[in-house]
């Protein structure tokens, strides 16, 4: 009996020693002859590696990854060399760590190859082996084409006292990219190198994570490789001091310098991230082609500084949405480069407390100025250009040095800018605004803008010359935004295509013509010379009924203009002593479409005084197409506009006004507005199927006739199913009919989208159709360019709507879209000007 179970226990013995080398053997999978990763005899005809197990590669061995998706929990080499080779398109993710081995006293090296990819949790080299028989070396070489390590990197020396293993990482091609820390660990004796200069010298190393490396010792980090390239692309880090070829920071946060860094690539700075230099200074030293590009945010804010050395071009670029913060209180500048090149939308801030000078090599995008003290344009004379726009910042002072400045942008001054003999020249191709919390004054200005023009939203005074070439100026005298033309000023210019459309003011004893329009007409009014050099005089264009402003009392005078008027006040009168003559003109656009003057002749001047037009006269010349009429003695001013001494000329027509169509339950309803009621028979209603042949559907009779506004609204119960086209004709007194746009409108068929009529436009009105619910809509019109030229706000009632838009007459030939947008709804459409 006793025999019998001594056997049974030997055998159970056995059986749990098979069982435990098994499990052994599954853990552990061992490539000890050349082969694929998915081939069997390449780990001694075990199983190919999985996840679970753990890959050691003996010496002198090459695996090639050849499978899509391999993987491991471990990679070791213990062994005088090995390799693994991912071949294009294939993965080895590798879920511990890859570690290669130190020995006792030889050398020992591996290798990842190959254009596939390997993922791993880390990467260590040496430190396994601390009691050392001899000096050598662990060295591990990286050509794969992406090593991403989810962990840290760490090289370990190794120092027993009397011989050292020492570390070393080359980084020859590829990427390599540590989520964790490089961690660079060199005990005494020992040497731990991680270098990117041998080899093809094209590899780049990816740093993404808070602590970019911890280092012990006095290890070496070579980053200088022919075509090397470090990338810092975490958040905030510190970056190391070393001699790098091409420097990136990108993703995001503020990466900060240690020490002073060399550099022999090229420098990047990624949109949104921040590279600060503090006291530590950045230099591209060498004899090449180079380039320092900032798409993010380079500051300046120390002694640190960034510039180049021995010679080549070096190229400071700042990208679209690029800063240059200058921040340094040592009056610091523009980096020292041979080149700049800025986009119209990069930005540099000079933002020291000190006084700055503002280098004029460049052609700037946007200038800001910050902190305090004053920035100064660089040498007197000469031209600076600014493709963006000039920001003065509060508690500083521009001072222009009597350039002449180019402004593509905006001009905004929160400061103060000292004129001297500057000239401004306003030469943007899209919209520019002339503001800022401070009114500034000008030395002379030339507007040559070829956009939709320049807006005031702040006083500005021209001193000496302002020019208009191209380009309406858009004024307000509430709260602010006027042109002032102090005494001496000149103008030169003024025509349909550059004006200034609001108030313009003008001080001083000269006669002046004030170039004034709509935007739309150019339509000037002169003064003679008024007493004193202290009169100052305000005018405008009004394109609006002169008759809305109140009725007529003057004698002899039957009519006033229903289409137009012009302000003219006098805002200051030292002497009080200014007796004027007054000049106006009219042309061929002066009437509202219809006919305007036909008997010249019979024109006056109307002069509008205690709410209405009390008094008129004046002598007028040219013919009923273009002429002008002057009224003498004049010394009370307010507006001014065309009258007539006769009934029978001289219309000074109808003017409709919110023309526009809405369906409303099974019907349409229709309203208008005419401006300038007056003389008015009937107001008959037509409607159309194909827009060509009309038909009248209603009549509506005037309510008021006072040339003054009035308003209506005429229901269609029984409109067509589909397209409906309407006009309302006006028959006046006379016979003559004079028509509304036409309107197009879409019925049962809930229609999306715009539709526009006509398209394309050959005049300066466009029908527009919508439907949408119940609410305000923004209308803008925009250019291939994506600017937006012209801004409406409509308020719907609801439903299907068509109503007209006048387009401004800035609009060149071209195509443009329409994008109507409100709460739920955006729609496009493209049309085209002819």
């Amino acid at each position: 009996m006793k025999k019998i179970l001594q056997k049974r226990n030997f055998f159970a013995l056995a059986a749990a020693l098979f069982l435990a080398t098994a499990m052994t053997n599954a853990q552990t999978r061992t490539a000890s002859v050349t082969g694929n990763w998915n081939n069997t005899a390449t780990w001694g005809g075990a199983s190919v590696p999985t996840s679970a197990n753990d890959v050691v590669v003996n010496n002198g061995i090459t695996v090639t990854v050849d499978i899509v998706s391999a993987a491991c929990n471990t990679v070791t080499f213990s062994s005088a060399s090995g390799t693994i080779s991912v071949s294009t398109g294939n993965t080895l993710a590798v879920t511990g760590a890859i570690t290669l081995q130190n020995a006792a006293g030889a050398n020992r090296a591996a290798a990842l190859t190959g254009a596939g990819t390997i993922t791993c949790a880390s990467v260590v080299v040496g430190g396994t082996t601390t009691n050392l028989s001899a000096d050598a070396s662990t060295t591990f070489t990286s050509t794969i084409a992406a090593l991403t390590i989810s962990g840290n990197l760490s090289l370990v020396g190794v120092d027993d006292g009397s011989d050292d293993n020492n570390p070393t990482f080359n980084l020859q091609s590829g990427t390599v990219s540590v989520a964790g820390t490089v961690v660079l660990n060199e005990a005494n004796g020992s040497t731990v190198t991680l270098t990117l200069n041998s080899g093809a010298e094209t590899g780049t190393l990816d740093l993404s994570g808070a602590t970019p490396f911890t280092i012990t010792g006095g290890p070496s980090f070579n980053a200088n490789g022919s075509a090397a390239t470090v990338n810092y692309s975490g958040a905030d880090q510190a970056i190391r001091t070393a001699t790098y070829t091409n420097l990136i920071t990108s993703n995001s946060g503020t990466k900060t310098i240690s020490g002073d860094l060399t550099l022999t690539g090229d420098l990047l700075v990624e949109a949104g991230t921040t590279l600060t230099l503090g006291a530590n200074d950045i230099t591209i030293n060498i004899n090449a082609t180079r380039s320092a590009t900032i798409n993010g945010t380079l500051n300046i804010n120390g002694n640190g500084r960034l510039s180049e050395n021995l010679g080549g071009t070096k190229t400071l670029v700042i990208g679209p949405a690029g800063i240059l913060n200058i921040t340094d209180n040592g009056g610091a500048t523009l980096p020292v480069m041979n080149v700049y090149s800025f986009d119209a939308g990069s930005t540099v801030n000079y933002g020291s407390t000190d006084a700055q000078t503002i280098e004029n090599t460049p052609v700037y995008g946007n200038l800001v100025t910050s902190g305090s003290g004053t920035k100064t344009l660089e040498s007197a004379g000469g031209t600076m250009t600014f493709a963006g726009s000039i920001r003065i910042g509060s508690g500083t002072t521009l001072a222009s040095n009597d350039k002449t400045i180019s402004l593509a942008g905006d001009f905004i001054n929160n400061g103060s800018f000292t004129q001297g003999s500057s000239t401004v020249f306003l030469n943007g191709s899209a919209s520019q605004e002339l503001g800022g919390t401070t009114a500034t004054t000008f030395n002379a200005v030339t507007v040559n803008n070829a956009g939709p023009g320049i807006t005031v939203t702040r006083d500005i005074t021209v001193n000496g010359a302002l020019t208009l070439t191209d380009g309406i100026v858009t004024t307000s005298a509430t709260p602010n935004g006027l042109v002032i033309l102090s005494s001496g000023s000149t103008l030169s210019g003024g025509s349909t295509g550059s004006h200034i459309n609001g108030p313009v003011r003008r001080a001083g004893s000269t006669g002046f013509t004030f170039p004034v329009g709509n935007g739309t007409l150019y339509s000037p009014i002169t003064i003679t010379a008024p007493g004193e050099v202290g009169d100052i005089f305000q005018a405008e264009y009004k394109r609006a009924s002169a008759t809305g402003l109140g009725g007529i009392t003057a004698p002899g005078l039957t009519q006033v203009s229903n289409c137009e008027y012009w302000d003219l006040n006098e805002i200051a009168d030292p002497g009080n002593n200014n007796t004027l003559s007054v000049t106006v003109t009219w042309f061929a656009g002066s009437g509202c479409g219809s006919s305007y003057i036909t008997d010249y002749t019979k024109l006056t001047l109307a002069h509008f005084s205690g709410g209405s037009w009390s008094d008129h006269g004046g002598t007028p010349s040219g013919n009923n197409t273009t002429g002008s009429i002057i009224r003498t003695g004049v010394t009370a001013f307010s507006p001014f506009t065309l009258g007539s001494t006769v009934v029978d000329a001289n219309p000074l027509p109808v003017s409709f006004s919110d023309v526009k169509a809405v369906e409303k339950g099974a019907g349409i309803q229709l309203d208008w507005t005419n401006l300038t009621e007056s003389d008015i028979n009937s107001y008959v209603i037509e409607h159309s199927s194909n827009g060509v042949a009309f038909t009248a559907i209603g009549q509506v009779t005037p309510r008021s006739n006072q040339a003054d506004k009035a308003s209506y609204t005429y229901f269609d119960a029984a409109p067509l199913p589909g397209t409906n086209f309407y006009r309302v004709k006006a028959v006046e007194l006379t016979g003559k009919n004079v028509f509304s746009k036409m309107l197009r409108v879409e019925t049962g068929r809930n229609p999306k989208g715009i539709s526009l009529y006509p398209n394309p436009v050959s005049g300066s009105e466009l029908t527009i159709g919508f439907s949408a619910a119940k609410g305000q809509y923004n209308l803008s019109v925009l250019n291939t360019a994506g600017q937006v030229v012209y801004r409406q706000l409509v308020n719907h009632a609801g439903g299907a709507v068509s109503q007209t838009l006048a387009l401004p007459a800035t609009l060149k030939a071209g195509v443009y879209h329409l994008l109507i947008s409100g709460t739920g709804f955006k729609e496009t459409k493209m049309f085209v000007m002819q």
